[in-house]
């Protein structure tokens, strides 16, 4: 097979030409690693659950103890290395099965690429046998760039769940098809779409300053499972293991707490982004974009609940730093990652009972904020956000920062609104609010959490409002304008998980929303409100869930519910552990 145009070249040099096999397995430095060679197969661990194996071209020993480990683990797919790869100087390279596509772990960028085989292929194998591999195969192959230029070839089989994955979402393209509905335009159009992941759901919002207090500001963290994170290292892991299991490309949001400070106790108003260099280096490795937030709890000048709107101007002036330096700090996110800083403002600021004066708080936060906002920071490094809420615990009867409060302040400001899920009354729902917003705000921020009679904070789970504001945010026809974060903390259950759930079915609801037919509208724009409920319910019917694990399969990370047992592993061998 030649090398097709899918194949990467590697640093950037020209491919060689067509060679032969014999040539190919006497080169000892390829500049293209071919998809027609000699091959030695050997067992790969759990390839088809997208898990991690070791290819050692070095001493023969260290070779066959990896190998060793490998068969005693089990196998579903085939590692291949290439016939003379056992003589090059090359270290261990730990190699990642992602949907056809193939890296180094660890952090160091590998060069993959892939080519879809069409005509059979035959394959000499070690026992001197020659085995057909016919259509359906993809052969991948990688190389790690810190070691000399080799790299072993991974053979992705066709496992039965692939076949039975590939076959239903060829049906559900028919399927969709003759609705108007482009499955892959739709999938296409979900793998853009990033979604915030908070940190605190890591450690039950707890920081790593010197600690100055219990969370307050109405936050209450409940359940005791163990595993929680103790130090930034630990979260980081932790924050790897779930997003090795979400597909797509997405986002870390920190809390100002979250700094590395050395174990010194460094203030809220002297922050800066020093503190936060190893976020930015674990992030850029990734190619994760990083979003903050001032915390303006957790602190004794915030123990009476007040903190921008604070009747003393001492006070005041401290929050207005802290806040002030929470955009620095963002902004040099913005700036080192190449994708803008969403830094939004939330303050627990409320009357536990009936105030004689609602204005005077309102007109000072006003003046506060004006104040952290008066440096100019540019769009591309940081946005500025604010975020209402109807009431929180020691704040039930006045919430300074109300919602009409706050949508004031961003269209006469110029800044984002934030709409958190469980901020305002129970039987509101933020999707109804998205259309209404846009219409005068460019972009918006969105804090996705799950209320259970109020502000609860729980996992988000696949529910109707989830599919709403999906929808909502899709059918204003541009959702980069919308950005989307989760916002809430369970420590009664594994807290990997906890995420894992949550960013999977945000992007479920999304991919859903993506698949909607569009006879729906059409429906409506001609008054025919009757076929528009039928398509509506016909729509619950159809098989995104197909699609779902398609998309999953695409982009190498487990589908359906394996995702659980690595998480569950990590927890026996990782989080387990911690006490």
């Amino acid at each position: 097979m030649q090398p097709g145009s899918q194949d990467r070249l590697i640093r950037g040099e020209k491919p060689v030409e067509h060679q032969s096999l014999d040539l190919l397995a006497a080169e000892t430095n390829p500049k293209f690693l071919p998809t027609h060679t000699l091959l030695g197969t050997v067992t790969m661990p759990h390839a088809g659950k997208q898990e991690q194996g070791r290819a050692c071209h070095d001493p023969l020993e260290s070779r066959d103890a990896s190998l060793k480990h490998s068969l005693a683990r089990g196998d579903v797919d085939d590692l291949v290395l290439g016939k003379a790869a056992a003589l090059l100087p090359t270290e261990v390279v730990e190699l990642r099965m992602a949907g056809g596509r193939v890296g180094t772990a660890g952090g160091n960028d590998g060069v993959a690429g892939a080519a879809d085989m069409q005509p059979p292929l035959e394959v000499t194998r070690p026992d001197g046998q020659v085995t057909e591999i016919g259509c359906g195969w993809r052969l991948s192959h990688a190389i790690a760039p810190t070691v000399a230029p080799s790299a072993a070839i991974v053979l992705h089989g066709t496992s039965p769940r692939h076949n039975s994955i590939d076959k239903a979402v060829r049906l559900a393209r028919e399927q969709y098809a003759t609705l108007g509905v482009d499955v892959d335009a739709a999938i296409a159009a979900l793998s853009r779409i990033p979604i915030s992941l908070h940190c605190w759901q890591g450690d039950d919002v707890t920081g790593f300053e010197q600690q100055l207090g219990p969370p307050g500001g109405g936050l209450a963290v409940t359940g005791n499972h163990p595993g929680r994170a103790r130090s930034p290292e630990e979260l980081r892991a932790d924050l790897d293991a779930a997003l090795a299991v979400i597909p797509g490309r997405h986002r870390v949001n920190l809390h100002a707490l979250y700094g590395e400070f050395g174990g010194a106790r460094v203030d809220r108003d002297a922050i800066g982004p020093e503190h936060f260099h190893n976020w930015i280096e674990w992030a850029r490795e990734r190619g994760l974009g990083l979003d903050f937030n001032p915390t303006c709890f957790a602190h004794p000048k915030a123990a009476d609940g007040f903190t921008l709107s604070h009747r003393d101007a001492g006070i005041r002036d401290f929050w207005i730093e802290h806040c002030r330096r929470a955009r620095a700090i963002g902004a040099a996110f913005g700036a080192a990652l190449g994708t803008p800083c969403v830094t939004n403002v939330w303050i627990p600021d409320g009357f536990k009972d009936t105030p004689a004066d609602r204005a005077g708080p309102r007109e000072r936060l006003a003046a506060s904020l004006d104040q952290v906002f008066a440096k100019p920071l540019p769009p591309t490094h940081n946005l500025d956000a604010v975020e209402p809420k109807l009431f929180g615990i020691g704040s039930e009867s006045c919430t300074v920062g109300s919602a009409e409060f706050y949508l004031s302040y961003c269209i006469t400001r110029g800044k984002l609104l934030c709409l958190d899920a469980g901020h305002f009354h129970p039987t509101e729902s933020i999707a109804d609010k998205i259309s209404s917003v846009m219409l005068y705000l460019p972009e918006i921020l969105l804090h996705v959490s799950r209320g259970v009679r109020w502000d609860s904070d729980h996992v988000v789970t696949l529910t109707d409002d989830l599919f709403s504001i999906a929808r909502e945010i899709v059918a204003v026809g541009n959702p980069s304008r919308v950005h989307i974060g989760l916002d809430y903390f369970d420590a009664s259950i594994n807290r990997i998980a906890a995420w894992t759930i949550g960013t999977r079915n945000m992007l479920k609801a999304l991919l859903f929303a993506l698949l909607e037919p569009p006879a729906i509208r059409e429906a409506e724009a001609v008054a025919d409100t009757t076929t528009r409920l039928v398509l509506q319910e016909e729509a619950k019917g159809l098989p995104f869930a197909a699609v779902w694990d398609h998309y999953c399969e695409l982009q190498g990370v487990p589908v359906g519910a394996e995702w659980l047992e690595p998480i569950q592993r990590y927890e026996q061998e990782v989080t387990g552990k911690r006490r």
